[in-house]
């Protein structure tokens, strides 16, 4: 059990993560901007830093892809539910609530097919999404097990226009 002192900076992020891996359903989190954080610049070509909110498009976006991802994981299409999960991970990797909610997801999924390499691979990549997201990110990572967990990859087209148009520079 967990104790936290009266006016802690964690208590937020415990009942918003609490609420991210008890819920079925998907739910907006609100930012946790209050994390400290240096810098907003960019550091080399993939890695990012951010501590702005989700701009409301972005976000709009990526709760329109985990919505279909968790419809399509309640009728068990869970290639289709996954492949969404992977967009909804690209819009969302750079905020740590959103990075974590993807990849919890992507365990259930994994879970449901007993995937191992899947279950094995999402447990560590949960922790680092709350740890680093809001440090850095590899660009275009889909957040799956069996790609790298540090890899940078090309952003679909789509997805592009709207991390150029509603991502923080």
């Amino acid at each position: 059990m967990l104790a936290f002192q009266s006016g802690s900076n964690t208590a937020p992020l415990v009942c918003a993560l609490s609420q991210l891996l008890t819920s079925n359903r998907p739910t907006v989190i609100p930012s946790v901007s209050w994390l400290p954080l240096h810098s907003s610049r960019t550091v080399g070509t993939s890695l990012e830093l951010r501590h702005e909110p989700m701009h409301p498009e972005l976000r709009r976006a990526y709760e329109a892809e985990m919505t279909t991802a968790i419809s399509l994981y309640d009728v068990d299409d869970l290639q289709l539910a996954f492949s969404h999960l992977e967009r909804a991970h690209i819009l969302g990797q750079s905020f740590s609530i959103a990075h974590a909610r993807t990849h919890w997801w992507m365990l259930k999924v994994g879970l449901r097919n007993r995937d191992r390499v899947e279950i094995l691979g999402q447990i560590p990549r949960i922790l680092g999404a709350l740890l680093f997201s809001r440090i850095w990110v590899p660009i275009g990572n889909t957040g799956g097990a069996r790609v790298p967990p540090f890899r940078s990859m090309p952003i679909p087209h789509e997805l592009q226009v709207l991390l150029d148009q509603y991502s923080h520079k």
